[in-house]
């Protein structure tokens, strides 16, 4: 696992697909060139664009299938904690249309798609204001630790800069 995870880095560090438009290519790439999967992995968003899952998750939907493609019982697992992810609450299904439709083909997929419960309550949201195919973590932060505990490889995404 300590040589994925120098592989991973030195891909990130040294790939010119990896810049900020582009980190989970270059993530998924290296590790597609080992032997064996990971635990499992997170797909992480955090930004301040509250339309940024609109080109984020078929992102994520892509890179799943093609982790998936080599490593099929793999689990994979997205988590959103900035101010996008708020364009998954119920209220905003319509307006964010595309979105929701990505999540729940997501979830279709076996990739469950989280939301951070703390940042939620912040804003004035329960957890009852997200559908039923978005999971609500109490925390991004414990969520994410507890990922990396058991070894997942937690993967940014983020928005392409121009």
């Amino acid at each position: 696992m300590r040589q994925t995870l120098l592989r991973l880095t030195l891909a990130l560090l040294l790939s010119p697909a990896a810049t900020l438009a582009a980190p989970g290519l270059a993530a998924v790439d290296a590790l597609l060139q080992e032997a064996n999967p990971p635990p499992g992995v997170v797909f992480e968003v955090v930004t301040g664009d509250a339309r940024a899952l609109e080109a984020l998750l078929p992102r994520a939907a892509a890179e799943a299938a093609r982790l998936r493609a080599r490593f099929p019982d793999l689990p994979i697992a997205v988590l959103t904690h900035g101010s996008e992810q708020f364009a998954l609450l119920t209220q905003a299904r319509d307006e964010a249309a595309p979105t929701h439709t990505a999540v729940r083909s997501l979830v279709a997929a076996d990739v469950p798609v989280q939301v951070c419960g703390n940042h939620a309550d912040l804003r004035g949201h329960a957890a009852d204001d997200f559908p039923d195919y978005v999971e609500v973590a109490s925390s991004a932060t414990t969520e994410l630790a507890a990922y990396r505990a058991r070894g997942f490889v937690v993967i940014p995404l983020r928005p392409a800069r121009d």
